[in-house]
Order: structure tokens, then sequence, then C-alpha cells
């Protein structure tokens, strides 16, 4: 399949409906909204759809850093498969062990600081 099949003034000026980018990658514009999104099938031989993001259309050039962008987050997540890693749960796990060390963190931050309770005397 080619790859890169977009310019930077293709995404900016694109009308309604999936714009291919191609192994992939596609720009879904519709409802006032485009994004990115990431289009493959699971190790587990599931089709699934990887979010990339907000497409910014507002300028050539912040359309051609959106496109560099998705197609640095598809190569990411195509290195996983290849790895026979699902991108989505690789995601889910790191959103989940940010989330349980941020709560470490609050823990061991009450453990060390004293109470704050000033006494009149």
């Amino acid at each position: 399949m080619a790859k890169h099949l977009l310019s930077a003034r293709e995404v900016q000026v694109s009308s309604d409906g999936d714009h291919f980018e191609g192994e992939g990658l596609l720009l879904c514009i519709g409802a006032g909204r485009a994004n990115w999104v990431f289009r493959y099938t699971s190790p587990g031989g599931r089709r699934r759809e990887l979010g990339l993001g907000r497409a910014d259309r507002t300028s050539i050039a912040a359309a051609g850093t959106c496109l560099a962008d998705a197609r640095e987050g598809a190569d990411a997540a195509r290195r996983l498969l290849r790895a026979g890693r699902d991108p989505i749960d690789e995601k889910h796990a790191a959103r989940a062990a940010a989330k349980a060390a941020e709560a470490e963190r609050k823990a061991a931050r009450s453990r060390i600081s004293p109470p704050t309770a000033m006494s009149r005397g």
C-alpha cells in the first residue's frame, strides 16, 4: 500500500469524509472536526481504530505539523504491532501506570508532610 498520499495543503482544504494517508492512517473530517485515526488489526485479530489527535487545519504550516505528528504516531503504533503488542492496550496500560504513580506520589507527600495545624497558647 502506498504511504504518504496527503500533502499539508490537502490536509488543510479537504472536504468531509475519510482521506487516506496510507498504511492505515487516515484523516476523518466531519461535523466541523478533523481527526487523525490509525486503523489496524490487533495481534488478536480484532479490527481497531486508534485516535491520534485533532487535525489542525487553520494554516498550511499547522496542517503540515499535525500531518507529521500523525505520521510519527502511526509509525510508533506500527512498531508496537510488529512487536506483537496492541497499541490501544499499551496506551491504556501507560495511562494506568501514570495514574498509579501519581497516586503514589500524593500518598508519599501526605505521609511526609507534618500536619499544619497551629496551636494557640
